[in-house]
């Protein structure tokens, strides 16, 4: 079981404690000498509610159709208060003042959409957090952090997942952000809040076009991670796309997408092909690709004419519309939705309003689960449906 309350009020103790000891530690340091005074002030900056509303939509719509979400939020809100301590110790520890602000929400948000452990492994989670927090502080390119922070961490403790997997225990949580019927519509409509406030499009459409591509060359035979699969989209649109970390040229962030698709695909189909899980590999090239992001502005800031000025941020609707023609089409056009309805997962996860006849749900029990944008026709399972999972044996 995930989440349980006696592993996650351990890891916590333990995060506390270090932080602790790091601050016993820097005042016995402070009592030596004569520092300067602390400051302490506030810094609540109102863009930073986009992300966080953005997220926290998406934890509680799925906390709707998975049970275990309500035992995880207790560490959702520990590696939350975590965060804050180690932000306020490494500010005052490098900078001499203590700034209570809400940037550590979304990045501990962005985390728990993409990794969980098992309850005995769950203190990975602070140590994800704190790679992403020393990361901003200590890895920076012209006085900007260089890599996604929330990314840097799942990366890095996902490599040290595959090296050690009878050691590093995680849970594969992307069939059941696939659970909600219309989680896919969810991450498209709420990513718009962002597209729309920064020209961050680019970055997924330079994604979701080398993913058509590579279905395309190879006849639609390999296990290629489909962008309309509600894991995937939640990374090209949402994680992939961190305003400080990408591109700054309109090239160089379609280039970035298109690279980011090519290092996923290529490490999903060798894990898969080898029989390891790709549960990691829709992360572990986003730090790659910010390490790039030089060749990348270098490539795009070259004599591109008419082209570059089409990528040009002034034109940051239009390339939202391109986006959402691209997502869209196909989707509609192939039955996307009831193409990737998982119904082995539900009955096994006990997916409230699902209709089972046997071991595997069907679309055809569970229309509302297949069709496109069906919001109104979910409303009404709630209103007046039952919330267990219906399951007769068969003959």
């Amino acid at each position: 079981m995930v989440g349980g309350g006696s592993w996650a009020a351990l890891w916590s103790l333990v995060a506390v404690g270090v932080l602790l000891v790091a601050l016993i530690a820097w005042l016995i340091q402070r009592s030596r000498g004569h520092a300067a005074a602390l400051s302490v002030r506030t810094q609540l900056r109102a863009d930073l509610l986009v992300p966080i509303g953005i997220q926290s939509t998406l934890l509680t719509y799925w906390g709707l159709y998975y049970a275990p979400m309500a035992e995880h939020a207790v560490m959702v809100v520990a590696s939350l208060a975590f965060a804050i301590g180690l932000d306020l110790l490494l500010r005052v520890l490098t900078r001499d003042e203590a700034v209570l602000h809400l940037a550590t929400i979304p990045l501990v948000l962005s985390i728990h959409l993409f990794v969980w452990f098992e309850e005995q492994h769950e203190g990975l989670i602070f140590v994800i957090v704190a790679i992403a927090l020393l990361s901003k502080v200590f890895i920076q390119r012209a006085g900007r952090h260089i890599f996604n922070p929330s990314a840097l961490g799942i990366a890095l403790i996902g490599v040290a997942c595959y090296l050690a997997p009878n050691t590093l225990k995680y849970v594969d949580i992307a069939h059941a952000l696939n659970t909600p019927p219309n989680i896919f519509e969810a991450i498209l409509l709420l990513g718009l809040i962002a597209q729309l406030r920064a020209p961050i499009v680019l970055v997924s459409i330079g994604a979701a076009i080398v993913q058509y591509l590579a279905i395309a060359v190879t006849g639609g035979e390999a296990l290629i991670p489909s962008v309309h699969w509600a894991p995937v989209t939640l990374a090209i649109v949402l994680l992939a796309t961190d305003p400080a970390t990408i591109p700054r040229t309109g090239p160089g962030r379609l280039l970035f997408g298109s690279v980011y698709a090519v290092l996923m695909i290529t490490l999903s189909l060798t894990l898969e092909s080898n029989g390891v899980s790709d549960f990691f590999t829709k992360v572990i090239p986003i730090p790659i690709c910010n390490a790039l992001v030089p060749a990348f502005d270098k490539a795009g800031a070259g004599d591109l004419g008419r082209i570059r000025r089409t990528l040009e941020p002034a034109h940051n609707r239009a390339h939202i519309g391109v986006w959402l023609f691209i997502m869209l089409g196909p989707w509609l056009f192939i039955g996307g939705k009831g193409n990737l309805f998982e119904g082995r997962f539900h009955p096994l996860y006990g997916t409230p309003h699902i209709e089972a006849t046997s071991a595997v749900a069907t679309c055809e029990d569970n229309p509302v689960f297949c069709a496109p944008f069906s919001f109104a026709g979910e409303a009404l399972l709630w209103v007046g449906g039952e919330d267990d999972v219906v399951v007769e044996e068969g003959p």
